[in-house]
């Protein structure tokens, strides 16, 4: 029982990997633009990468993908994902890899 319940949970996982791995690159390079348009204001370039990255770079590359690939939404929701909960997901795996370059970069730096 616990080992198909693991399968299960491995599948649905993948599954929105899979959804990230979709958006992650328009995401890092609307944040490298955005990155790259205020180097001269701000001179701690790795922080308004990492801001980028969470908020204006996921929220650019969300709406890119709403109006080029729609209907792959529907792929998700039958599968039994809705909008929020890819959003949500995404969202949390952005923080996650913004706290471990933040993390790396004051250790390293």
């Amino acid at each position: 029982m616990y080992i198909l319940t693991m399968k299960l949970a491995l599948r649905l996982m993948r599954t929105l990997f899979f959804f990230y791995k979709q958006i992650f690159p328009l995401n890092f390079l609307f944040s490298l633009c955005f990155t790259l348009l205020g180097i001269y204001l701000i001179q701690d370039l790795l922080l308004i990468f990492i801001v980028n990255f969470t908020t204006f770079g996921y929220a650019l590359s969300l709406f890119y993908f709403e109006l080029m690939r729609k209907p792959v939404y529907y792929f998700y929701y039958n599968l039994g994902y809705s909008k929020m909960h890819l959003f949500g997901f995404g969202a949390l795996a952005n923080l996650l890899i913004a706290i471990f370059l933040y993390i790396g970069n004051s250790i390293f730096f």
